[in-house]
Order: structure tokens, then sequence, then C-alpha cells
């Protein structure tokens, strides 16, 4: 059995594990239609919002995928990665140094605000 890396711990624990916030992005006017297909996907959560534009929905990695290969309506699946709010340049700095971009990205990538 191959040993974890601390990193793959914490994408395993925050990334995977964890429940995360889904946007199903569709075409003007099928968001219910796009919300009735999403709720009868076997996913893991039924936690579902019609909004403009699509479907909000919580769920784990798995039903993203799911949801991405079942939903014919989607034009695409968003994961929201985190959310704040920045009135300053310097606070839309400090934000986005803060977050754990590694998680997603990989710990080679880089990339210059």
């Amino acid at each position: 059995m191959t040993q974890q890396t601390p990193l793959e711990k914490r994408i395993k624990r925050h990334v995977i594990g964890r429940e995360q916030d889904f946007f199903v992005a569709t075409s003007p006017g099928m968001e219910k239609i796009c919300f009735e297909e999403l709720m009868e996907i076997p996913i893991g959560t039924k936690k579902a919002v019609i909004v403009t534009g699509g479907v909000e929905f919580k769920g784990r990695l798995p039903d993203c995928y799911l949801a991405n290969l079942w939903l014919r309506t989607a034009s695409r699946v968003l994961m929201r990665m985190t959310s704040f709010k920045a009135n300053r340049f310097y606070q839309l700095e400090q934000h986005l140094g803060d977050f754990p971009w590694e998680l997603y990205l990989g710990p080679e990538q880089s990339f210059h605000i």
C-alpha cells in the first residue's frame, strides 16, 4: 500500500470528501427542466434550488461527476471554490493569496494577479 503525501490527504479532506457548492449552468428557460433532471440522478444530496441561469446544489465531487455525465440540459457544472467581498484591490489580492490554490491546481502550478 502506498503512503499518501500530506498534500494528497489535504485534497481528500478538503476537496473530495467535503460537501461543496455547485452551479449547473443552463440555457435561459431550461432551469426547471434541468432541476427535474438533477433530481432524477442518484446523487448523494437532494439540496438543490432553481436560480436564474441554472440550478445550485450541494454535494460531493462524485455528485458533480454524475451531474456532468447525466444532465442533458446543462451546458456546464461549476464548483464554487470560495466567496468573499473585496472593495479594494489589495483586499482582492489578500483573499486570493490566502486561498489554498495548491488543492485545486497542484503544487507545481502558479499564477500572478
